[in-house]
């Protein structure tokens, strides 16, 4: 009904405007139907392909050997004095894990007894060269030499004449978490 009305319009205007009457009513019609149909276009993708399976979960087994000991004997100490040592950990499980060291002093002179960890490094008198101070990440059959220092604090009061420090070392094996999400 709306374009016979629009084309009566057209009859009625002047010949020179029928083809802008034209164009309005090709306009106006275009607009009708995207309106009728919901000025909307749709389209759908599809894809075809095999989805992945789940990984397997497996288990495995954190295990490490220490090959020497650490004797950081300081007989007779006075401050600035010290000892180095170094031992080889190597893992010996089939899971990777990160190793760290944490050296603690205990005894009267304790809270002055300065330690120091070195991976990879040597011992080379009162200290340890090389390495990192960063904890390794081991694989399996992965070896690495941790050297551990300790030595007196230089301002160690002269009244702790005498005392004593035992350091212990504790090595931690911790799952890497590689493969994690």
């Amino acid at each position: 009904m709306g374009l016979a009305r629009a084309r009566a319009r057209a009859r009625v205007l002047a010949p020179g405007r029928q083809h802008s009457a034209r164009r309005v009513l090709l306009v106006g019609a275009l607009a009708a139907g995207l309106v009728a149909g919901g000025g909307v276009a749709w389209a759908a993708w599809t894809a075809t392909g095999v989805a992945a399976g789940p990984e397997a979960l497996t288990s495995g087994t954190l295990r490490m050997s220490v090959d020497g000991s650490l004797d950081l004997t300081v007989t007779p100490a006075w401050p600035g004095s010290g000892s180095a040592g170094a031992v080889t950990v190597t893992n010996t499980g089939d899971a990777s894990f990160t190793l760290t060291a944490a050296p603690a002093a205990s005894g009267t002179l304790a809270p002055y007894v300065l330690t120091a960890v070195g991976y990879g490094a040597v011992a080379s008198g009162t200290a340890c060269t090389g390495g990192s101070s960063t904890p390794p990440l081991l694989g399996p059959a992965e070896a690495v030499t941790v050297c551990v220092a300790a030595r007196l604090a230089p301002a160690t009061p002269s009244a702790l004449q005498g005392g004593s420090a035992d350091v212990s070392v504790r090595l931690d094996a911790a799952q890497s978490g590689e493969g994690l999400p």
